[in-house]
């Protein structure tokens, strides 16, 4: 009896240890009849793909770019021309100045001289020959002055005219002529009045004379 205790004791100890090393390996579970888990699936990375290239832009032809060139160059010429015709117009445009102001101022200085010379003539003869004589002397420095005289303008008119171009008074060029008519074709003598009025007259103009010729000439000089 005590042979078969220990055999069954033996037994149950080797049945024990079996148990335990089974449990201990995890090969067998008898305790969790459970199933097993499906394996989680796992994550790939989104393939994107690769970019499309970039559309580059298309060359331009050569005829293009050489009707750009030539266009600009024919833009630089044309605006080289234009400053130098501005350049000479504005050079000729002063020389024009400058020589239109001497020719004034030569002008000036003539008719000046010819009031001079009726201031002298006023003060002797008779009122009626002063005043002619004054006249006179205007008359003849206008036909000296290089101005064309027109075919229908009598000389008292070209006269007037003549001293209109240098800036002076209208009125006492109109005085003087009318002075000048009374006494050359009435019928009755001039007064004295017609002597004083004529000198008036012509001192007036011989100021403005003296005046524009000053002038003319320091515009000419700073030309």
């Amino acid at each position: 009896m005590r042979g078969k205790g220990a055999a069954v004791l033996v037994t149950g100890c080797a049945v024990a240890a079996i148990v335990i090393l089974a449990a201990s390996s995890g090969s067998v579970d008898p305790l969790d009849e459970r199933p097993p888990r499906p394996p989680l699936p796992t994550r790939t990375p989104l393939d994107r793909g690769t970019p499309p290239p970039r559309e580059t832009a298309a060359a331009l032809p050569e005829w293009f770019n050489l009707v750009i060139t030539v266009g600009l160059v024919m833009i630089a010429v044309l605006f080289g021309l234009l400053l130098v015709w501005a350049l000479y117009a504005g050079l000729r445009r002063r020389r024009d100045t400058a020589k239109v102001a001497e020719v004034e101022r030569v002008r000036a200085e003539r008719l000046a001289a010819a009031v001079e010379t009726g201031l002298t003539r006023v003060e002797s003869g008779t009122p009626d020959d002063a005043v002619i004589a004054c006249w006179v002397a205007l008359e003849q420095a206008a036909a000296a002055v290089e101005l064309d005289r027109r075919p229908a303008e009598t000389p008292a008119e070209f006269t007037t005219r003549v001293f209109s171009t240098v800036d002076v008074s209208h009125d006492d060029l109109d005085t003087l002529a009318a002075l000048y008519r009374e006494a050359r074709y009435s019928t009755h003598p001039s007064s004295e009045a017609s002597r004083v009025a004529a000198r008036e007259a012509l001192q007036r103009l011989q100021q403005a004379l003296r005046a524009v010729s000053a002038g003319r000439f320091a515009g000419w000089s700073r030309a």
